[in-house]
């Protein structure tokens, strides 16, 4: 079994503050995909990713499941204020409607309808170990379209990374991967 559900009362009483992971602290993944931890700013983490294919280069990363490009940062944490779903904690939620740049255009504007809620908190085995990891679930629905997204990552709050994700598109496309390696560069 992949993933146990720890005790519940250990569970509901489980919280994690904000925090970024060390700089220079690497995660590699199952799908090629490697992210690197390079700086805490104000309100959020600064993340290289590589193999991600659109979104390769410099992110701010505020949360679990929520990860901006340069475009979005003026209008997003406004709107969605997504440092509120800090500390995690079980059946946490914050709800928002977003209209802004979209994440692959700075000149095309959407308009989407969002959701995180802190699912639980489990003990989960991968590659590159077992970890106490909070499941955080982000649900994005495009206003006047029917592009669909859900978005599932386990943050473990130490090392302080996503050691797996789950992302489905409501076309089918998506892609699952876990945590193969997490080292200090």
């Amino acid at each position: 079994m992949a993933a146990a559900l720890l005790g519940m009362g250990e569970a509901a009483a489980q919280t994690a503050d904000f925090k970024c992971a060390e700089p220079g602290t690497a995660v590699e993944y199952s799908n090629l995909r490697k992210t690197a931890w390079a700086w805490p700013e104000d309100d959020h983490c600064r993340l290289f990713i590589q193999g991600s294919g659109m979104l390769d280069g410099y992110l701010a990363w505020y949360a679990p499941t929520i990860e901006l490009s340069g475009h979005q940062l003026e209008t997003f944490p406004v709107q969605v204020k997504p440092r509120a779903l800090w500390p995690l904690a079980v059946n946490k939620t914050i709800a928002a409607r977003y209209f802004g740049p979209s994440q692959r255009s700075s000149r095309t504007l959407v308009t989407i309808d969002l959701s995180y809620r802190v699912e639980r908190y489990e003990r989960l085995d991968t590659s590159a170990g077992r970890f106490d990891a909070f499941l955080v679930v982000a649900r994005q629905k495009a206003i006047g379209g029917s592009s669909e997204i859900v978005l599932r990552e386990w943050y473990a709050p130490s090392p302080g990374v996503i050691v797996k994700y789950d992302y489905r598109q409501a076309d089918g496309g998506g892609e699952v991967a876990e945590a193969t390696s997490i080292s200090r560069r």
